[in-house]
């Protein structure tokens, strides 16, 4: 009997393939590595556009109902880094937030402008032409950067943070608003999401969840918003000599029936003098890939897309006569689309 002999290019192809099969089949642990003293520098940009319809202001002479239009156009980019500071005996790093420049570009309404603003030295320019920095809550936050940090665990999940700006809380530069009043419970909102890197090895094909619900202190919802994001483990190859996996993301934010309480003016009354509360409701999805390096242990880059569309009921206030009692409605979308590049 003749024995058939494969080509040695075939041979070869074939070790390929089923080398390639032993390894799917072994899974990768996907995991954050954090090195004291690293520096992890990032570019961003975003491009974007949206538009927000006004139905329910008093109307014009003769003119009826007209409700208000905007469309926006939207373009942005900037740089950050973010410095190791510390790693534990667990592998938890803590991490620190350095910005860099934030140039945008937006148009709307027929007119557009292009403004740079630097709030490490608390400088902005608008159209080239340099304007001081508006005080309040721009102003508030700017010390507070330089004392911001976060504790990341290998599996990405948010194990400390301190320096939040009190900007969350009023702090007196803007009018305060209930559902941010008490940083402690915001923290602890931050804390409970949970890592988003698997336990287990994956291998390629293989999916898994994260879903929570975002209880907003101050805020009545029935049912509580919820967050529920899948990731797919999409492909495994190389990038600058490195291991790459390409984690594939798919998600949606959906809130509905939100009460927000009114926030309080500068006399601490509430600014609607009307009865009954904000009323919210918002849905946010969110798509794209995540590529993780896998050698350093830290995320190479990202893209993807947003999404939101927010509906808002405002109460008139009594001042406006007849009207008082009336809603005044608002419907905002936007679309966005980013992508985070290792910095030059």
């Amino acid at each position: 009997m003749a024995k058939t002999r494969l080509p040695v290019n075939a041979m070869v192809l074939v070790a390929v393939l089923l080398s390639a099969m032993a390894v799917n089949a072994e899974g990768v642990l996907l995991r954050y590595k954090f090195v004291p003293q690293q520096e992890l520098a990032y570019d961003f940009w975003m491009v974007g556009t949206g538009g927000m319809n006004i139905a329910g202001l008093p109307p014009a002479p003769k003119q009826g109902e007209m409700p208000g239009q905007l469309q926006m156009q939207l373009e942005a980019n900037a740089s950050f880094s973010l410095p190791v500071t510390a790693v534990d005996e667990r592998g938890n790093g803590t991490l620190g937030l350095e910005m860099g420049p934030l140039a945008m570009q937006m148009q709307a309404m027929g007119r557009s402008f292009h403004m740079t603003m630097d709030l490490t030295k608390g400088t902005m320019k608008v159209d080239g032409q340099s304007i001081p920095m508006p005080a309040g809550p721009m102003q508030q936050m700017l010390p507070s950067f330089e004392n911001l940090s976060w504790t990341i665990s290998p599996r990405g999940k948010l194990v400390a943070i301190s320096g939040l700006p009190d900007l969350m809380t009023g702090g007196g530069a803007m009018p305060q608003m209930p559902m941010f009043a008490n940083m402690a419970d915001f923290e602890k909102l931050l804390k409970e999401i949970p890592g988003w890197l698997p336990e287990d090895p994956v291998a390629v094909g293989d999916s898994w969840d994260m879903q929570m619900p975002l209880p907003l202190p101050g805020v009545g919802a029935d049912p509580l918003p919820e967050f529920a994001i899948k990731y797919t483990l999409e492909r495994l190859g190389e990038i600058g000599g490195h291991r790459i996996a390409r984690i594939g993301f798919e998600g949606v934010l959906e809130g509905a029936n939100l009460a927000v309480p009114m926030p309080a003016g500068p006399t601490r009354r509430p600014i609607s003098e009307a009865a009954g509360d904000m009323n919210m409701a918002l849905t946010e999805t969110v798509d794209g890939q995540i590529y993780l390096d896998l050698d350093a242990g830290q995320m190479h880059s990202a893209r993807g897309n947003v999404t939101l569309d927010v509906s808002t009921g405002v109460p008139l206030p009594a001042q406006v006569g007849e009207e008082a009692g009336k809603s005044l409605g608002m419907q905002m979308g936007m679309k966005l689309h980013f992508v985070v590049w290792p910095a030059l």
